[in-house]
């Protein structure tokens, strides 16, 4: 089994932990399809690196948010939303070491001028 993630262009974007594969007893038809789900974070990333405006960046976090319950699933472990790095996405200005910190438990920290995970008073009324 491969443990590189090839992007598109063919260069690599990340690597899989082998130990990690083998003691959650990943399938290789599994670590395929991780490798495409990485690929497609990658473009969901570089997708919103070019959007300004809130909604679209909230619906592609959606989508990652979605991704990261099957990168879960792929991985044999529980889906479980307290180990998701919602903080790692393309526009978030949520505390990424506070975040990191709280990883694991059902704690968030986020601020209000977030363009993805904070409000605005027209969310409120529309």
């Amino acid at each position: 089994m491969k443990f590189i993630v090839n992007g598109i262009d063919g260069k690599p974007l990340t690597s899989l932990n082998r130990m990690l594969a083998e003691r959650q007893k990943v399938t290789d038809e599994q670590l395929e399809a991780l490798k495409l789900s990485h690929q497609l974070r990658w473009m969901l990333f570089e997708t919103a690196k070019t959007i300004k405006e809130p909604l679209k960046l909230k619906m592609l976090a959606a989508v990652y948010e979605a991704l990261e319950f099957e990168q879960q699933a792929l991985w044999n472990f529980p889906r479980d939303p307290n180990f998701h790095r919602f903080f790692d996405f393309p526009g978030c200005k949520c505390p990424r070491m506070d975040n990191i910190d709280a990883l694991g438990t059902p704690y968030r920290i986020t601020v209000e001028n977030c363009p993805i995970h904070g409000f605005t008073p027209k969310e409120v009324h529309a």
